[in-house]
Order: structure tokens, then C-alpha cells, then sequence
């Protein structure tokens, strides 16, 4: 279980800030730092957080479900060897009632954004030989 690492005001420049120096640091595999902007009419502000999984068209953020964000977040995703995508997302809820995951279905990429995230998601996993 994750615990929220922090808020901050999205216009204090750290939506993206540093995540670009460290792109060569997340592994390929993930888990992948994610930052949560909710709505501000539900009273959240930005957290920082990691993918528990990843698919071509949502996350399942490792903590985050026991916070209103509300039904739509704004998230930035560090991708590695990559600047972070921009993803407008829907909040679907815990991904399990067991478990604080966080099901986030992707609304809206900027056509740049989703080309980096497919490249990132479909990127080839180190192949194990058998011996």
C-alpha cells in the first residue's frame, strides 16, 4: 500500500518538474511515478503516486481510492526514457474493494502523448531463455 507522497499547487510548476531528469531512472516494466490533479470542487488537490498496472487505455494507481479526486483527474505519467504524458482520465473507482488501487480510464491524450504512452505500454519486456 502506497501512501500520498504530497501535495502540491498545480501552478507551482512541478506538474512536469524533474520528471524529465529522471525518465531514464523508471523501469521499462514499471512501476511508473503517476501525479493526480483532482477536481478542485471536490476539494482535492495533487498527489503523487505509482501504477500498479498499466493498459492501453487506463491505470490502476497503487493508492489514491480513498481520496474524492471526483469523476474526472488530470494525470501526468513518467514514462521511461520519456517526457511524462498528459492524460485526462475517469475515475472508475477501487480496482478492488479489498485494496486502496485506483481504476483510471483514459478520456482524452493529446495524439503525441498517446503515441509515447502506446510506445511505453507495447514496449518488448526482456525475454527469459530457458536453460
Amino acid at each position: 500500500m502506497s501512501e500520498r507522497k504530497g501535495d502540491g499547487d498545480p501552478t507551482d510548476g512541478r506538474r512536469h518538474g524533474g520528471w524529465q531528469d529522471i525518465a531514464s531512472d523508471i523501469p521499462t516494466s514499471g512501476p511508473w511515478p503517476v501525479r493526480i490533479q483532482g477536481s478542485a470542487s471536490h476539494g482535492s488537490s495533487a498527489g503523487e503516486y505509482q501504477t500498479a498496472e498499466v493498459s492501453g487505455d487506463g491505470v490502476v494507481i497503487d493508492g489514491g481510492a480513498d481520496v474524492d479526486w471526483g469523476p474526472f483527474v488530470w494525470l501526468d505519467v513518467g514514462l521511461p526514457a520519456s517526457e511524462p504524458v498528459h492524460v485526462l482520465g475517469a475515475v472508475e473507482g477501487r480496482h478492488d474493494p479489498a485494496s486502496l488501487a485506483l481504476n483510471v480510464k483514459f478520456k482524452h491524450l493529446f495524439p503525441d502523448h498517446r503515441r509515447r504512452w502506446h510506445d511505453a505500454v507495447h514496449a518488448e519486456a526482456p525475454t527469459e531463455t530457458c536453460e
